[in-house]
């Protein structure tokens, strides 16, 4: 089930149908997560995403303002 999850993880799917698609096994098999516990782990990844994107947005903001030549935007 690790590696389903991980793979689940990297994919990133939108919606609970969408990553049971692109995973079948983390609702097929043995230890298969209900759906209530699939979209919590989407709600999780979003608040990852949303952090990770905004911590990277505010790095390129300070090495543009100590920078003399631009950095590329995101």
């Amino acid at each position: 089930m690790f590696v389903q999850l991980c793979v689940f993880e990297n994919l990133c799917p939108e919606t609970v149908d969408e990553g049971i698609a692109m995973v079948p096994p983390i609702k097929n098999r043995g230890r298969a997560l209900d759906e209530e516990a699939i979209e919590k782990m989407l709600t999780d990844l979003s608040l990852i995403k949303k952090f990770d994107l905004s911590h990277h947005r505010a790095r390129l903001a300070m090495l543009q303002q100590s920078s003399s030549q631009p950095v590329p935007s995101v």
